[in-house]
């Protein structure tokens, strides 16, 4: 499927960015301030063009996916090329823009299939971007201990882009079933401003999601390194097994999504998670600590796409993907202040201590995703609205 392939591909540029970002950073000769400073111009690029593909969404239907991988193919590959610290800015704020839009269109497709087929894809979907993400990463590296640089791997993620967006130009589009549960209106026992109230707190859970996504891809291998004595080597598997949990942790999801609902299946990732970023708190060796990550990137792997899935049934084929966008985009503000705030926090305790507040933002996770759920569908039954099996 055409949109599952998008997935992948967005995961395949993110991990090979990270793994290029070495050979960025020399190129243009910044400092770790200014570097820094040139990557947070993604942040400048994205919410907008989230919100303005969620509008896009609703003219054009699951057309916006292809102008929007094409778009994201065109977009990345300035970034290998930037010379000094302005360039990488704009080319940052491009490459945002281009991610953020395709991020809202691919994901309001997958709902669409979802509709239309019923069957649940959203795990499915997430876990192909992890794979890429992890899968990219690893071959990054082996391309740059062979001596090739960011212009010759950006290249076929463009390629790869490019003949995505062909294939689904011809690709046949998803027909939403009739709806056998709530009304495609519908966000609750309400009117489009229960929709649009619905998609703002689950955006709000999404961001929490992402913030401990983040910081745990940011953190990990700081804390084995700083806190445990590891090597750098033994250090970035901090990292590598979060990623790979992640696509672990969604590909289970996929499995044991129709027997599970979505509420347990929040309170449970939260909980779990807690576990994990408790145990690496408090982990006396790195390899408790790593065992622990993975155990947290499986749990919260699994919070987002069961969010993005819920707001598209939830909101119907009439506000699908405005849902969706103010899902993402809300959301995207988890990544942002993610690995600041948890900067912040272990600058004032340790490192230790900012992974044992991550483990309490992930137990409020879990339960507010629970009783939120637990609302919503007591709300259905007094308006007589009949609830999906999973919902």
């Amino acid at each position: 499927m055409v949109p599952l392939a998008a997935f992948a591909t967005m995961g395949l540029f993110w991990g090979a960015w990270a793994a290029l970002l070495p050979d960025v950073k020399e190129r243009i000769g910044a400092s770790d301030a200014e570097f820094g400073a040139a990557l947070l111009w993604v942040g400048v690029g994205a919410p907008p063009a989230m919100l303005a593909a969620g509008r896009l969404a609703r003219r054009l239907g699951s057309r916006l996916l292809s102008p929007t991988l094409l778009g994201f193919g065109l977009a990345v590959l300035p970034a290998g090329f930037a010379g000094s610290f302005v360039s990488l800015a704009v080319a940052m704020v491009v490459v945002g823009a281009a991610s953020g839009a395709l991020d809202v269109a691919m994901n309001a497709e997958v709902s669409d299939l979802e509709a239309a087929d019923g069957e649940r894809l959203m795990f499915g979907a997430h876990a192909l971007f992890s794979l890429g993400l992890v899968g990219a990463s690893v071959v990054t590296g082996i391309l740059r201990d062979s001596g090739v640089g960011p212009e010759g791997v950006l290249p076929g993620i463009t390629a790869l882009s490019l003949v995505v967006a062909a294939v689904s130009l011809g690709a046949p589009r998803p027909t939403a079933r009739p709806a056998s549960g709530v009304s495609s209106d519908q966000a609750g026992p309400g009117s489009m401003g229960g929709l649009r109230r619905w998609a703002l707190v689950l955006g709000v859970l999404c961001a929490g999601s992402f913030l401990i996504e983040d910081a745990l891809q940011s953190w990990s291998a700081l804390h084995l390194e700083r806190t445990l004595g590891a090597t750098p080597a033994v250090g970035a598997l901090g990292p590598g097994a979060f990623g790979a949990a992640m696509f672990v942790g969604r590909s289970l999801g996929q499995l044991i999504e129709r027997w599970v609902s979505d509420r347990v299946l929040l309170g449970l990732a939260g909980g779990v998670a807690a576990l994990g970023l408790l145990g690496a708190a408090v982990a006396p060796s790195v390899p408790i600590a790593i065992a622990s990550f993975a155990l947290a990137g499986a749990a919260i792997s699994l919070v987002a796409p069961t969010l993005f899935s819920l707001a598209g049934r939830r909101a119907g084929p009439g506000g699908r993907a405005s849902a969706i966008s103010t899902v993402t985009f809300i959301g995207y503000l988890g990544f942002l202040v993610g690995p600041g705030a948890f900067g912040v926090v272990a600058g004032a305790t340790s490192l230790p201590g900012a992974f044992a507040v991550l483990a309490a933002v992930a137990i409020v996770l879990g339960l507010c995703g629970v009783l939120i759920l637990g609302r919503q569908e007591a709300g259905f039954r007094r308006a007589g609205a009949p609830l999906r099996c999973g919902s």
